[in-house]
């Protein structure tokens, strides 16, 4: 008899185990549903994430098939993106980019326009788009219009001088743009030279704050004190291709010496830079024929 008993308990216990989970799991789906309900916010934006993170990998994937000459294809990953997220920026002034490259200008001009209303931010970089579209169209007037725009909202002083001297560069203003590429390099130095000197000042603090023991991490003073840390701080491409055009001017001008000088630097900064070698090889060339 105290055997059945027995056995009839354990048989109870793992009904109630059952029953309880049972009753835990058909809880939590109602309240599940009743937020879900009343909060249908968090659902979205998780959907909404998601999506943006899939829109973004397909839009990346666009850039590069453009940048591989492929834009009929990139155009067609584009439109899969818009057709997720039709106001993704991204898609929109990448898109109008290719039809730029395919010099389909009035479609591109339509996505420009339509991507100023979605990234004011990113303004500068659509007027710059859009005024070379009325240079290839031989309307200087716009041009000129949509590169004071450009220049006007660009956030940065030396993109500034750099769309300045590229814009000199289209109208054939060779004097203008050399002192704009001149005007750009002094400002990337200056911001070069605020850097070196952050980079002195924390080298110093760390080996400072080593030597007092306020630390005993020694691999945070080397970060600093590194030479490959200072070789990347100024190994800048932006600089590279400031000598470069620079070098490319100088060099219209029948100034070879001294073009050559500029395409030296730009290599020494950037040394697989493929425009500066080319350029310093057709110097070369160009010298040797005269």
């Amino acid at each position: 008899m105290k055997n059945e008993t027995q056995n009839i308990k354990r048989n109870i216990l793992p009904d109630r185990v059952i029953s309880v989970v049972v009753i835990f799991i058909y809880s939590f789906l109602i309240c599940f549903g009743i937020y879900s309900l009343t909060n249908p916010n968090w659902l979205v934006e998780t959907s909404y994430k998601n999506k943006k993170e899939e829109v973004s990998s397909l839009v990346y994937k666009g850039i590069e098939l453009s940048r591989k000459n492929q834009d009929k294809d990139a155009i067609k990953v584009f439109d899969e993106a818009l057709a997720m997220i039709p106001d993704f920026v991204e898609a929109v002034i990448n898109k109008g980019v290719s039809y730029k490259r395919m010099k389909r200008y009035d479609e591109a001009l339509t996505h420009f326009e339509k991507s100023l209303t979605l990234s004011p931010f990113d303004s500068s970089n659509i007027y710059s788009n859009i005024k070379d579209i009325y240079l290839e169209k031989n309307d200087t007037v716009e041009a000129d219009f949509y590169f004071r725009k450009a220049f006007e909202t660009s956030h940065s002083t030396v993109d500034k001088y750099m769309k300045k001297g590229i814009h000199h560069y289209n109208i054939k203003n060779l004097d203008s743009s050399l002192a704009s590429y001149y005007q750009a390099l002094y400002y990337r130095k200056k911001m070069l030279t605020y850097y070196n000197d952050i980079l002195v000042k924390e080298s110093r603090k760390s080996i400072t704050n080593y030597e007092l023991r306020i630390t005993n991490d020694e691999e945070l003073m080397n970060t600093y004190d590194s030479v490959s840390f200072k070789m990347n701080l100024n190994m800048d491409r932006g600089l590279a291709e400031n000598y470069n055009k620079i070098g490319f001017i100088l060099a219209l001008q029948g100034n070879y010496n001294k073009a050559l000088e500029y395409f030296y630097k730009a290599v020494s900064v950037w040394k697989d830079y493929r425009d500066a070698n080319l350029n310093i090889q057709y110097i070369y060339e160009k010298m040797n024929k005269k």
